[in-house]
C-alpha cells in the first residue's frame, strides 16, 4: 500500500504539471493502467447533453472507442459491456469523475479472473483517488485551454486593429498629399511672384522647409503602412552602395549646413555593390541621416562611413548627439517610438524611421542594429547588407531623383 501510495503521488504530480487538455486526458488513462495493472482503461466525459463519449482509453478497439455514445446514467453499464466485449457486468469497476459537485464522467477499468470476482478495495481507493486527481487536472487544463482561445481572440482582435490602423494611417497620408501639393504649388508661386522681395524670399523659404518637411513625413506614414501591409516590392538590381551614400548626403546638405553640423565621410574602394532598390536603399541612408541631424545639437558632429565586412557591407552612421538611454535602446526600432525630446527639438519626427529603415533592410537580406552608451554619448546605427560584386565597374543605379 506504501509503495502504491508513493507511486499515487509521483502520477499525481506528472498530471498536476500538464497543463495541454488531451496530454491530461492521455496520462490519466496511462498511469491508471500503470498502477492498477488493468488490461484495459478508459475515461469517459459527458458533453453539455450530458451523453457520455471515450475522452481516452487503452486495449479498446479504435472504432468503437471512437463510436461510443451513451447517457452517463444507470444506462451506461450495457453500452459500456457492449465497449468491452463482455458480458458479466462485475468484470469491470468504475468510478466517477466529480467536477463542482456534478458527475462529469467515469474513470473505469476492466478486470479480469480472479481479480473480477473478489474485486479489490485498494485497488478501488486508488482508482477513486485518481479520478479525483483527474477531475482536478481536467479542470485546470480545462481552464488553460480557455485562457488560451482567451489569448487567441485577443491577439486577432489585436491584429484586426492594427490592420485597422495601417489602413487608417494609408488612407491619411494619401489624402493629406493632395491640399500638401496645393500648399507646395502656391509656395512656388509666391517665390516666381516677388523674386527680388528680401521679405517675401524669408517666407517662402520658411514655408517651402516646413511643406517639404511634411512632405516627407506623409511618405514616411505611407511607406510604413505598405510596409507593415507587405505591399511594397523591391525593384532590384545591382547597386554600388558609395553612390547612394554620395546623393544621400548631397540631398541632406541644406539641413546639415542650417544646423552648423561637421559631417566626415569615409567611402572604401571599389564600390561595395549589392542587389536591391535604389531608390529603397537611398531611403535607408537618407532617413539614418536625418535622424542622427535632427537628435544632434548645432555644431555638432556627424560621422558616415561605409566599409567592406567580408562578405557584407557596413554602413555606419554615428552622431555625437543626445544618444540612446538603455532603456530605449531595445526598442529603438519599433513603430512609433522615439527619444523624449523638449520644445526645441520639435523636429523629431513620429518616431517611424528608424522602424521604416529596419523593414527595408531586412526585406534587403541585412541587419541594422543601433548603439549608444546612454545619454549625451552619441549613436551609432550599423547597417549590414549582403555584397553580390566588388567589382569597380559593376553596374550602377540610384534612383530616378538622382537627375
Amino acid at each position: 500500500m506504501e509503495d502504491r501510495f508513493q507511486h499515487l503521488l509521483a502520477i499525481n504530480r506528472a498530471i498536476a504539471e500538464t497543463l495541454d487538455y488531451e496530454e491530461v486526458l492521455r496520462l490519466v488513462v496511462d498511469k491508471t493502467v500503470q498502477l492498477t495493472g488493468a488490461h484495459t482503461c478508459a475515461l469517459l466525459l459527458a458533453d453539455e447533453t450530458g451523453t457520455a463519449h471515450v475522452a481516452a482509453c487503452r486495449g479498446i478497439d479504435e472504432d468503437k472507442a471512437k463510436a461510443f455514445a451513451a447517457p452517463l446514467d444507470e444506462r451506461i453499464n450495457g453500452a459500456l459491456r457492449d465497449l468491452l466485449d463482455h458480458e458479466q457486468e462485475d468484470s469491470f469497476v468504475g468510478v466517477p469523475v466529480i467536477h463542482g459537485g456534478q458527475v462529469t464522467g467515469i474513470l473505469m477499468v476492466h478486470r479480469e479472473g480472479a481479480a473480477a470476482a473478489e474485486g479489490d478495495p485498494e485497488e478501488e481507493a486508488i482508482l477513486a483517488a485518481l479520478a479525483d486527481q483527474a477531475a482536478i487536472a481536467l479542470d485546470h487544463a480545462g481552464r488553460w485551454r480557455q485562457l488560451w482561445a482567451a489569448e487567441q481572440r485577443a491577439r486577432c482582435e489585436l491584429e484586426v486593429e492594427a490592420r485597422r490602423k495601417d489602413e487608417f494611417l494609408a488612407m491619411l497620408s494619401h489624402e493629406l498629399r493632395n491640399p500638401l501639393a496645393a500648399i507646395v504649388n502656391a509656395v512656388e508661386v509666391l517665390r516666381l511672384a516677388s523674386p527680388h522681395d528680401p521679405k517675401l524670399h524669408q517666407i517662402h523659404q520658411i514655408a517651402y522647409r516646413q511643406s517639404m518637411h511634411m512632405k516627407r513625413l506623409l511618405d514616411d506614414l505611407l511607406d510604413v503602412s505598405r510596409v507593415t501591409s507587405n505591399r511594397v516590392v523591391l525593384e532590384r538590381t545591382n547597386v554600388a552602395l558609395q553612390e547612394v551614400v554620395r546623393q544621400a548626403v548631397a540631398g541632406l546638405e541644406p539641413m546639415i549646413r542650417q544646423r552648423g553640423h561637421r559631417l566626415e565621410v569615409t567611402l572604401c574602394e571599389p564600390p561595395l555593390v549589392v542587389d536591391g532598390d535604389p531608390d529603397r536603399l537611398l531611403q535607408v541612408v537618407s532617413n539614418l541621416l536625418t535622424n542622427a541631424a535632427k537628435y544632434t545639437e548645432p555644431g555638432g558632429h556627424l560621422w558616415v562611413s561605409l566599409s567592406d565586412g567580408g562578405g557584407d557591407a557596413v554602413l555606419s552612421v554615428r552622431d555625437d548627439g543626445i544618444g540612446i538611454p538603455a532603456d530605449l535602446l531595445p526598442h529603438v526600432f519599433d513603430l512609433f517610438v522615439q527619444a523624449e525630446r523638449d520644445i526645441n527639438r520639435s523636429e523629431g519626427g513620429l518616431g517611424i524611421g528608424l522602424s521604416l529603415v529596419k523593414r527595408l533592410v531586412e526585406m534587403h537580406g541585412g541587419t541594422v542594429e543601433a548603439k549608444s552608451e546612454g545619454p549625451a554619448h552619441g549613436t551609432e546605427l550599423v547597417v549590414r547588407l549582403p555584397l553580390v560584386a566588388r567589382a569597380a565597374g559593376a553596374a550602377l543605379r540610384v534612383g530616378a531623383s538622382e537627375a
